[in-house]
Formats: C-alpha cells, sequence, structure tokens
C-alpha cells in the first residue's frame, strides 16, 4: 500500500511597511476518510524584507504520519519600505532683537503607520541682528520603525527649509526745548533716551547749550561703551531747540550836571546807569558835556558814550531798550 498525498499550499502576498506582521493563511488538502491532523500556516513577516510562508503539521489527529507524503507550494511573504513622502517643515521667523537667541522649529508631516519621529531639531539661531537671513534646516532627524530601527535614510523625505532673521530694537531719543532771556550762562535741557533691551547699556548725555542770543537744537551723544552693540538698534529723534533772546528790559542811563559859581575849573557831568540784567556789564557811559565860563544857557549834558557788553564781550548797546 502506498501513501496517500497531501498537498500544502500556502499563498505569498506583499505589503509596505506599517510594523505589523504580515501573515496570509494556507490550506492542506488530501486527508482521506475524514482523518485528521492538526495543520497551521505559521508565515510571519513584520521587517522590510521576503520570507517563505511556512506552515506546520502536527500528527495528533486520527491520520497517521506514515500513511502520507506530503507535497508543498510554499508562497513568499514580502514587506517594503514605505515611500510615501514624509515632508519635514523648519519654519524661523522675523523677530525683532530682544537680547535673547531665537530658534527654528521643525514640524514633520505624512508618517506612516509603523514609524515615529525619534528626533527633528534645527540648530539654526541667531540673537543680534541679522545682515541676511540665518538659514533653517532640520539636521538632526531620526525616524524609528515600530522595532526601534533608525530607516531615516530609507525613507522619502522633502525638506522644506525656513530662516531667521532679526531685525533692529528701536531707540528713542527725546531732548525738549527750552528759551529764556540772556543772563550770560549756557541754558540746557536734559533730553531722554528709550528702548534698550533686556537691560543693556550705552553712555547717553544732552550735549545742546546756547549761551549767546540765538537759537540752536538740544543736541546729544551717544557712546557705545556698554553692553549694548550699536548695530542691534536704530535710533529715532526728536529734538528740541534751546532759543536765547535779548532781554527788554528798560536800563535807565542818568546824566546829572550841576549848577555851579564859576571858580576857573571845568565842571562836567556824571552818568549812573541803572537796571542792567545780569549777564550784562556797562563798559563805557560818560558825557562829554562841559563848562567853564558863566554860561548865557544851561549846556545839555547827555550821556554821549555808552558801550554795554554781554558776558562774551560783545557790544550789544543797540540792542538793547535804553532810556536816556
Amino acid at each position: 500500500i502506498n501513501p496517500a498525498t497531501l498537498t500544502v499550499v500556502t499563498p505569498s502576498d506583499s505589503k509596505t511597511y506599517d510594523g505589523k506582521p504580515l501573515t496570509k493563511a494556507g490550506s492542506i488538502s488530501g486527508f482521506v476518510k475524514g482523518e485528521t491532523a492538526t495543520f497551521e500556516t505559521t508565515g510571519s513577516q513584520t521587517e522590510v524584507g521576503s520570507s517563505t510562508n511556512g506552515y506546520s503539521l502536527t500528527w495528533d489527529g486520527t491520520a497517521k504520519q506514515g500513511n502520507y507524503t506530503v507535497s508543498e507550494e510554499l508562497g513568499a511573504l514580502t514587506v517594503t519600505e514605505s515611500t510615501a513622502k514624509i515632508v519635514v517643515t523648519t519654519t524661523g521667523g522675523v523677530f525683532t532683537y530682544d537680547g535673547k537667541a531665537h530658534g527654528a522649529t521643525v514640524k514633520v508631516t505624512g508618517v506612516p503607520e509603523g514609524y515615529q519621529v525619534k528626533e527633528a531639531t534645527s540648530s539654526a539661531a541667531a540673537t543680534d541682528v541679522t545682515e541676511t537671513a540665518v538659514p533653517a534646516t532640520c539636521d538632526t532627524l531620526v525616524i524609528m520603525n515600530a522595532q526601534g530601527k533608525d530607516v531615516t535614510a530609507k525613507l522619502n523625505i522633502e525638506k522644506k527649509d525656513g530662516s531667521i532673521t532679526v531685525t533692529p530694537a528701536a531707540l528713542k531719543v527725546v531732548t525738549p526745548s527750552g528759551s529764556k532771556v540772556y543772563d550770560g550762562e549756557p541754558l540746557t535741557k536734559a533730553g531722554s533716551i528709550a528702548g534698550f533691551v533686556n537691560g543693556e547699556t550705552a553712555t547717553f548725555k544732552t550735549t545742546g547749550n546756547q549761551t549767546e542770543v540765538g537759537n540752536s537744537t538740544n543736541t546729544y551723544s551717544l557712546t557705545w561703551d556698554g553692553t549694548a552693540k550699536q548695530g542691534n538698534y536704530t535710533v529715532s529723534e526728536e529734538l528740541g531747540t534751546l532759543a536765547v533772546t535779548e532781554t527788554a528790559d528798560e536800563i535807565v542811563v542818568t546824566t546829572t550836571g550841576g549848577v555851579f559859581t564859576y571858580d576857573g575849573k571845568a565842571h562836567g557831568a556824571t552818568v549812573v546807569v541803572t537796571g542792567v540784567p545780569k549777564g550784562y556789564r556797562v563798559e563805557t557811559a560818560t558825557s562829554s558835556a562841559t563848562a567853564t565860563d558863566v554860561t548865557k544857557t544851561a549846556v545839555a549834558a547827555t550821556c554821549d558814550t555808552l558801550v554795554i557788553k554781554n558776558a562774551s564781550g560783545k557790544d550789544v548797546t543797540a540792542s538793547l531798550k535804553i532810556t536816556k
């Protein structure tokens, strides 16, 4: 008596990697008169690759192994790496200088089932104002499969890069206007500066001053000798004007002669100047009026030489309000 033939067939199958095992049930045929044994398809493929779709046959039923021969048609189970596009987008931005480092964020989309992003970062960063945009790309990318294997290099990855730009912070300088009547002393008015970030410093000084009659801009100086860097700031200005006007106070010049009995001597007049404001001084105040002989009529006496100077030594007589 020759053995009966059992035929085992396991099919082939394939799929894209998803982290789950690929299986495909097979079949066995040829048992006679309802005899039995335990048949199981054991083939399984999880990782990328290919393997035989195997089986097991356990003679634990009514069939006897010696009464049968087994012929096989065994398929293959094949798992391929995903070809789906994974998009890695690096986003920087435009930032106003604030003394802090600004980096970029990385977002990964389109990751297929069975894969996970372990790391996706960009080292791009900028703190100071940038002359040109700093390129920002994802320079550290690790994508693992479900078994914890780094498969980054095998995947279809598209990178969309960004950039980082840092623009200057704004400083604002304000110097006020001021005015006064000339007094020989400089007119000044302290200004202010605002806008330094993160406690940074530079030396600000209001330099405007006006002593002479006239006007000038209330200027300032800004020295970058502290922690602030000039390139990280722009400066806007609101500069006032310092104005000094000539005094309008009345200056009284009194010339006093007199009545004299003839004594053979020349008799003149004295000049007294009153009401001279601060910052001015009388350099000369004289009258040339004089008489020696008896006068038929009174000789007029006036201050015919008058020089008043300001604190800088300038003759400003003609600019003043003088009553004689």
